[in-house]
């Protein structure tokens, strides 16, 4: 019997000598070896993954906009690897190419941005200001995300932001005593891969992600009080805390920006003293 230098694997002898048994071995020394140290890859839409639980196996997906990543099966769950592309576009804030926006003016109701026919437009920067004693309040698909109340004069305040805005969907901004200012930057995305993972008004407790089959990863996180007293903010990512009744003033915006992996199977719960609104985004 002879043994390969680089791979370990025995192999019968190229004499004609070894025995049945000897060749019987050999083809389980062979198994053995690709089963303990071959790599198995798949691809195909990320619906179609596999149940996660045998180590070492790769998943490519083939789906628009995961152009780069691939997926690790460690033995428990998938860990997503690459995709610098996909992380660009998640990370709040950060530039994409072909961000656009039009300065708005308001003493009143105004619209920042319309949802796209297809995919989604992902508005990662606000610039505000107005007058001191005006006010500032967004909404999201009809759900009122944040109210910014200026005591003195703002100029140009900018707030780097993940704020995925799907079709159907409109962010509107509405004014009250004086003109302000809004920029919404976005940059548009032909699939929906980054998303709002979540949005709730929350007077008690909700979950904010639901579980799903699908390892998913939260970029940013958005707590806002437009109520006019003080409320405190939990919230559970997996069931580790990563607000713990944290107080947020009138017309207060808390955002956190991440990434936080969350497993297929795990939630994420918030809950408020008073109304709050609680959004997560990411893909």
């Amino acid at each position: 019997m002879d043994t390969l230098t680089r791979t370990g694997i025995v192999i019968p002898a190229n004499d004609g000598t070894d025995s049945v048994t000897a060749y019987r071995l050999s083809q389980r020394s062979i198994g053995n070896k690709f089963d303990s140290a071959g790599v198995l890859y798949g691809q195909g839409l990320l619906s179609a993954r596999p149940a996660p639980g045998t180590a070492g196996r790769i998943f490519k997906p083939t789906d628009a906009g995961l152009q780069g990543v691939s997926y690790w099966d460690d033995g428990t769950a998938w860990v997503t690897h690459g995709g610098t592309e996909l992380l660009t576009w998640a990370a709040p804030g950060v530039e994409v190419p072909g961000l656009t926006g039009v300065p708005v003016s308001t003493s009143g109701s105004a619209t920042l941005v319309s949802g796209p026919t297809s995919g989604r437009r992902i508005v990662k920067s606000l610039t505000v200001s107005g007058p001191a004693g005006s006010s500032l309040t967004l909404t999201l698909a009809g759900v009122t995300v944040a109210k910014f109340s200026f005591t003195a004069s703002a100029r140009g305040s900018e707030f780097p932001v993940l704020i995925p805005v799907a079709p159907g969907e409109t962010l509107a901004a509405v004014a009250s005593g004086g003109t302000v200012g809004v920029l919404a930057s976005y940059g548009y995305r032909s699939d929906a891969v980054v998303t709002r993972l979540g949005l709730a008004s929350v007077t008690s407790s909700a979950t904010l992600v639901a579980a799903t089959g699908a390892d998913r990863v939260v970029n940013q996180l958005w707590v806002a009080n437009s109520g006019t007293a003080t409320a405190t903010a939990s919230v559970t990512f997996a069931g580790v805390a990563v607000l713990a009744s944290t107080p947020i003033p009138p017309g207060g915006l808390l955002t956190l920006d991440l990434p936080y992996g969350l497993p297929s199977g795990q939630s994420v719960t918030a809950a408020g003293s008073s109304a709050l609104t609680f959004m997560a985004a990411g893909h």
